[in-house]
């Protein structure tokens, strides 16, 4: 992220996130709904498109996207919230 680059380079590992509420805490508020929406959690935008499409395949019948669906998202959420 380039608001988070320093002189000696870009943030590039998690240390370089370490305090980052102190620092920007609106940044990192921002940062939290985007990870939790790509995540699909409820009460997101992510979730919100995931469950739309995941009712269009389940109406059309195409039971393998939809399992590639629900995979790729656990595997999603398992990474992202922890």
């Amino acid at each position: 992220m380039t608001v988070l680059s320093r002189r000696a380079g870009e943030a590039e590992s998690l240390e370089d996130y370490r305090g980052l509420v102190q620092r920007h805490p609106w940044l990192t508020a921002l940062f939290t709904g985007t990870l939790l929406s790509l995540a699909g959690i409820p009460l997101t935008a992510g979730f919100v498109g995931k469950f739309y499409v995941l009712g269009a395949g389940l109406d059309a019948r195409l039971w393998p996207l939809v399992l590639i669906l629900v995979v790729n998202s656990a595997i999603g959420c398992s990474i992202i919230c922890g």
